[in-house]
């Protein structure tokens, strides 16, 4: 008998990776158009897509990341590099707008299908069951039949799969390493570091949550190793991958990024809540338990809880590699829900919740439900193979070869044929489901009377001159609230009255730049000034944006506001335009305002005089050393700020006032030109990071700490420099060490010390 030779079984393998591949991507490309209503829909979304194109037009860095004059005062608005994410490159045009936002929603889709059934054949899974739990997380986490079934905010965006799934192939990679030959090892080990660098360019603070799965997958593989040869493979595989990263950057770069964070100095304001429910304590938890069925299997809980039984069956009967999965997903999970659980009774958590890092397990939950459904019928058929002896071993390879490939293509095609029938049904929904209409979000906006004057005044162009930026005071209406979660819906009565939200993603869409940072990474320097004089005292304050709600004129001029929409009046400002808002009762009630009785309200576009765009050139340096001394210092509402600096560091004291020629904003870098009769300062409306460095084409110049966290230029009579920001691996990997050794030095974590109700955020 000719037995069935295996270049064969390769080449059918080969068409049959084909065949899935080509299937998911136009399955799903299809059904994200039938369901676009709910593509980028949310807040959150709507900032990545106005992030992405105001990134495309004023970043060209590639390595690494840039500063955002758009997004807040310069800081990093988002750690996210657009450019190294296929769903977005090949979306967007030449200005970053994505042209195809189901397109893009399908690339993410086809890759994370593809890594977790690659990583299902490279863990010792059959092609049907690695091809099964692909086709199992594509049907259930992305909105391809309305809602996802399993509710993660994480897949409201294409790149966050994408990262999956080099995260997949990396905990992959990291349960081979010990097994086979030296050769197979180090290629492992370059994929590891190949894995790692992609996430650290890409998204570097997504590494917080794939780590401790590979690392906990590496632990696993370390115990479960067959001798003292695999494991010493193990160890020399992370300890050259370690070393490699420290003579990189990688590790000083990565821990810069999230040691000089608001959230790193002042940890309350990034404190879980105390609740068992919403995956703060885990996805099996995601909704309370009732003695319904439906309550007890709801989506989340089938899904995880099936992922972590399939798990443990796999514990037991699995092949070495299996086993070593399966250790790797049980004991990541019982780590996750030890923190989840310790922060319910103890209240220490001040990290992401815990049903993110569970999302990383999502693609081996699948593995482990798959194995749960294949072992019986693996037992069975070994039992049969037992007493029958048939099929003679020369026909088992060619039989499941081919067995595997037949149920490969007919899951496949099931998807196909289910798809199409419920392609036009969801299209004809879906626009009508209600969860969408209160805060589905347009992109882009359309124009009002209030952004039309913003973009023909301070819109950012490269090469252009800065003119100002504008602060969002809304909530004002609302004097009850007190977290910025609810008094900010003001902006959607905004849009549910003229398609705007005159706010955030709305704003920067045009370019125009913002005081608002919607962001991760607000630095401390940046929170403890905004806390101090633009919040109230008894606002809840949280780590990814700072609610403004009280108004200092001067304070705000000094670093660039130069236009305000408020929903109250300001007494000491131009009006420039303003619009009636209605709250009618459906709005209200969509709200959570239902109670309110306010029949509409104003929207006004203020406008203030002698505005800091660079002009600043105080003449009087006075010292301090510590953050709360700044505050104190800076809180004199007697204190000129355009003629009095305060510097943490020694400037010299005898001053000439200079004047500002030009000051440009480019791509990475803005353009500075001014002069003076001696010693000069400029104070920058723009925030100070060691990560700046100047080139003076005259002179010398050189930056420092203005006002605990603004840019002072210090220069003698003549300055034509380019300042650039950059921090990244391999070059500027320090540099937001040095500003977290800056803001210790500060003292930052005492900057409420004069002002222990500021210094009191959550309660």
């Amino acid at each position: 008998m000719t037995r069935f030779p295996r270049p064969n079984a390769v080449a059918m393998e080969s068409l049959v990776w084909l065949f899935s591949i080509v299937t998911v991507f136009l399955t799903t490309r299809y059904l994200f158009q039938m369901n676009s209503s709910a593509i980028f829909w949310g807040w959150d979304p709507l900032h990545m897509l106005a992030f992405i194109g105001e990134r495309y037009r004023f970043s060209d860095i590639f390595f690494g990341l840039g500063n955002d004059p758009v997004i807040g005062l310069g800081n990093i608005a988002y750690d996210v590099n657009p450019r190294w994410f296929l769903s977005y490159a090949l979306t967007a045009d030449v200005s970053g707008n994505i042209q195809d936002g189901p397109l893009a929603f399908a690339i993410a889709a086809t890759e994370l299908f593809a890594a977790t059934a690659l990583s299902g054949r490279m863990i010792g899974f059959s092609l049907a069951p690695s091809f099964a739990a692909g086709w199992l997380i594509t049907l259930t986490v992305w909105q391809l039949f309305g809602l996802p079934y399993i509710v993660t905010i994480l897949f409201f965006y294409p790149h966050h799969a994408e990262l999956l799934s080099v995260a997949v192939l990396m905990a992959s990679f990291a349960l081979r390493v010990g097994v086979g030959f030296w050769v197979e090892n180090i290629a492992l080990t370059a994929g590891l570091f190949l894995c790692l660098s992609f996430i650290l360019f890409a998204h570097p603070t997504m590494l917080i949550l794939a780590l401790p799965v590979v690392g906990l997958f590496s632990a696993s593989a370390l115990l479960l190793a067959s001798g003292w040869r695999s494991r010493y493979k193990i160890v020399l595989c992370w300890a050259s991958l370690a070393l490699s990263c420290l003579i990189l950057g990688y590790i000083h770069y990565m821990v810069g990024l999230v040691t000089y964070t608001a959230a790193a100095q002042f940890p309350d304001i990034s404190k879980r809540v105390h609740t068992l429910y919403s995956g703060e304590v885990s996805l099996l938890l995601w909704t309370p338990l009732s003695a319904s069925w439906v309550n007890i299997f709801t989506p989340e809980r089938a899904y995880v809880g099936g992922g972590l039984i399939g798990n443990m069956i796999m514990l037991w009967l699995g092949s070495p590699l299996q086993r070593r999965l399966a250790l790797g997903v049980l004991g990541a999970e019982a780590v996750f829900l030890t923190i989840g659980v310790s922060n319910y009774f103890l209240d220490y958590w001040p990290g992401p919740p815990v049903w993110y890092f569970e999302t990383y397990l999502f693609p081996f939950f699948a593995l482990g439900i798959c194995f749960l459904a294949t072992s019986p019928i693996q037992l069975l058929a070994r039992r049969f193979l037992q007493i029958s002896g048939w099929p003679s071993p020369e026909l088992r390879f060619p039989l499941s070869s081919f067995a595997n490939a037949t149920i490969s293509i007919l899951l496949a095609v099931a998807v196909v044929v289910q798809g199409a029938r419920a392609g036009q049904a969801l299209k004809a929904g879906s626009p009508a489901t209600e969860i969408f209409s209160p805060i589905a979000s347009p992109f882009p906006q359309p124009e009002t009377s209030i952004t039309r004057i913003l973009k023909q005044e301070i819109k950012l162009v490269p090469g252009q001159r800065f003119r100002g930026r504008v602060a969002v005071f809304v909530g004002l209406i609302f004097p009850e609230e007190r977290e910025y979660h609810r008094y900010s819906l003001v902006h959607y009565f905004a849009q549910f009255a003229t398609g705007n939200l005159h706010d955030g993603p709305a704003l920067w869409q045009d370019d125009i730049p913002t005081l608002l940072e919607y962001n991760d990474l607000i630095s401390p320097p940046n929170f403890a000034f905004l806390r101090t004089f633009l919040t109230k005292p008894t606002d809840i304050i949280f780590r990814t944006a700072i609610g403004m709600r009280r108004m200092d004129e001067r304070i705000l001029k000094a670093i660039g506001v130069r236009f305000i929409i408020t929903d109250q009046p300001i007494a000491d400002a131009v009006l420039r335009a303003q619009i009636t808002i209605p709250t009618p009762p459906a709005a209200r009630e969509r709200l959570g305002f239902a109670h309110k009785r306010i029949e509409s309200f104003e929207l006004y576009l203020y406008e203030l005089a002698d505005v800091n765009i660079g002009q600043f050139s105080p003449t009087e340096v006075r010292q301090a050393s510590e953050a709360n001394q700044i505050l104190t210092a800076m809180s004199n509402h007697d204190l000129r700020l355009d003629q009095v600096v305060v510097a943490s560091e020694p400037v010299p004291n005898r001053l000439q006032k200079a004047e500002l020629i030009d000051f440009r904003v480019e791509p990475d870098a803005f353009i500075i030109r001014a002069r003076s009769e001696g010693h000069s300062v400029l104070l920058l409306p723009w925030e100070f990071s060691r990560c700046l460095k100047i080139t003076s084409r005259s002179g010398a110049a050189r930056l420092f700490r203005a006002d605990l966290f603004l840019t002072g230029v210090l220069f003698e009579r003549e300055l034509d420099a380019t300042i650039t920001f950059h921090t990244g691996p391999l070059i500027d990997s320090r540099c937001r060490l040095k500003d977290w050794y800056d803001s210790n030095q500060l003292k930052i974590r005492n900057a409420f010390d004069d002002r222990p109700a500021l210094g009191n955020m959550r309660e």
